[in-house]
């Protein structure tokens, strides 16, 4: 094969348009998109008005798991920025700032993307929502931050992969399968059909006409 031929090929195949996306072999788990998306818009906001080596505590909703762990995931990253983080209920009136987490929100879903053809394994769209509200106040109870979050994640991962992406012990991290519809179930399989025949169909014409 000449290297104009591969070279037509490489370009070919870089012109396919992504109909499906790259599906995720070894997809991240729910619990760690969940922190992605929520634990950075919450530091932004706490290291843009608190300077390390201030003090400050975390409240959060006391039968809320989704609430606590969020607080424990930025007071450990809180440590770790050289904050004096107290967690005794007793010592608020030391602290500087009081920050507190509330309505931890999650909404996951999977939704079939297609058939399984050719080299494709059949995958599942992962929608991942979250949202939680942030308030920061100080020690003269002025309210400093008063604000709602949300973010959006979405990716594709194999089918047999969902259960491994979820944490059975922490609900929020748990999604629900949606029915295929018309798009994923008969036009996608048959737009990517076509895209691989094409390049196929393409691929054989260039090495014949050299």
């Amino acid at each position: 094969m000449s290297t104009l031929l591969i070279k037509r090929f490489i370009i070919l195949i870089a012109l396919m348009p992504p109909v499906h996306g790259f599906m995720q072999t070894q997809a991240i788990g729910n619990e760690t998109v969940i922190a992605n998306l929520l634990a950075p818009q919450a530091l932004k906001s706490i290291t843009k008005i608190i300077r390390p080596g201030q003090r400050i505590r975390f409240n959060t909703g006391k039968n809320s798991d989704a609430d606590r762990w969020l607080a424990q995931i930025l007071t450990d990253s809180c440590l770790e920025r050289n904050y004096l983080v107290y967690s005794s209920p007793d010592s608020v009136a030391e602290t500087d700032f009081v920050i507190e987490i509330a309505n931890v929100k999650t909404k996951i879903s999977y939704r079939p993307a297609g058939q399984k053809l050719l080299i494709l394994n059949k995958g599942f769209r992962r929608s991942v929502t979250a949202e939680f509200r942030l308030i920061i106040s100080d020690q003269h109870s002025r309210t400093w931050v008063n604000r709602q979050f949300k973010a959006e994640y979405t990716d594709i991962i194999p089918a047999s992969v969902i259960r491994d992406v979820e944490n059975k012990g922490k609900s929020f991290t748990t999604g629900t399968k949606k029915q295929s519809t018309f798009i994923n179930r008969w036009l996608e399989p048959v737009i990517i059909t076509t895209a691989t025949a094409t390049v196929v169909f393409l691929f054989y014409s260039l090495r014949s006409d050299n």
